[in-house]
């Protein structure tokens, strides 16, 4: 019978051989799964290196293009609607100093020309009546009010400027190719009115407020007359304008809905896609009103504006 104190230093033996022989392969498998794992992470990381910009890319626009599309109840579109932003537009005179020598002496004198302003306006603009249409786009008008900024203003609304008399001039170019004895008529007409080639006028009145020109109601009463459209009893550059939403016309545009790129592009105005105001491509209805644009414009892009 063997020993029982031999037996267990066998065993003891045995098991040191067995943990011995094992403990190498398991270290060995270790590495490698460390090593496999690694690469897999590198891997991903260079996929991800590669595909990640673009598919930002592609989020990117997709979320910019989400945003910005005009919907009724859209950010855009109250925006649009009516722009919280603050907008200024100033006007400049040229005031005829020496108006009384344009044909003195019998010989002509180069007018003397003083310019006067700015008469700066705080200007708010509302778009109204706005239909939303099927095939992506709103028809609107728009309306204008126009606040005096005498703050920053070089002037009143009141100073007198020596100007063009528009009125008789304008009335001399209507008739030049009229019949004869309509275009003397028209000419003794104008002389008994004492009507001269400058006028003085203040700036509310060329500007907003308008005058009255007994021209202009000898348009609008006389037969001769019938076929020329006075359509206001006073003149002013911009009488009738403020506050009002017939001026501008009738507005057709792309919300952006389906193309992004479309956004603030003009399909049409007064209905139409073209105007009679000039000839051939300079008359088409392109590009935007001037408060949206496309997203990814750069300095170099060419930008339409109606």
């Amino acid at each position: 019978h063997p020993d029982p104190c031999h037996t267990k230093v066998i065993s003891a033996v045995l098991e040191m051989g067995h943990n011995t022989n094992m403990q190498p392969k398991k270290s060995k498998c270790a590495s490698k799964l460390k090593a496999n794992a690694l690469l897999l992470i590198g891997l991903g990381f260079l996929i991800l290196s590669v595909t990640l910009p673009s598919l930002w890319a592609t989020y990117y626009r997709h979320l910019i293009s989400s945003e910005l599309e005009m919907t009724p109840d859209s950010v855009t579109f109250q925006v649009w609607k009516d722009n919280p932003v603050p907008i200024y537009i100033e006007f400049f005179f040229f005031n005829w100093t020496n108006q009384d020598d344009l044909e003195k002496d019998g010989s002509f004198h180069i007018p003397q020309l003083q310019e006067l302003g700015p008469y700066r306006f705080t200007e708010k603009i509302e778009r109204v009546n706005v239909t939303w249409n099927d095939n992506n786009t709103i028809t609107y008008k728009q309306v204008k009010w126009w606040y005096f900024d005498q703050e920053n203003s070089r002037g009143s609304l009141d100073d007198e400027i020596v100007t063009l008399n528009v009125v008789s001039l304008t009335a001399a170019f209507t008739i030049r190719d009229w019949n004869y004895f309509v275009r003397v008529g028209v000419s003794k007409t104008i002389q008994m009115m004492d009507q001269h080639i400058h006028i003085r006028r203040t700036v509310r009145e060329l500007l907003f407020d308008g005058y009255s020109d007994r021209l202009i109601d000898m348009a609008r009463s006389m037969p001769a007359f019938s076929n020329v459209k006075v359509p206001f009893d006073k003149f002013g550059w911009f009488y009738k304008r403020n506050g009002t939403s017939f001026m501008d016309g009738v507005f057709n545009m792309n919300t952006g809905v389906g193309d992004i790129q479309k956004i603030g592009k003009l399909e049409n105005w007064n209905y139409f896609t073209s105007t009679d105001y000039f000839p051939g491509d300079c008359g088409k209805v392109e590009g935007t009103t001037g408060q949206l644009f496309p997203p990814g414009q750069t300095r170099t892009d060419r930008v339409q504006m109606f």
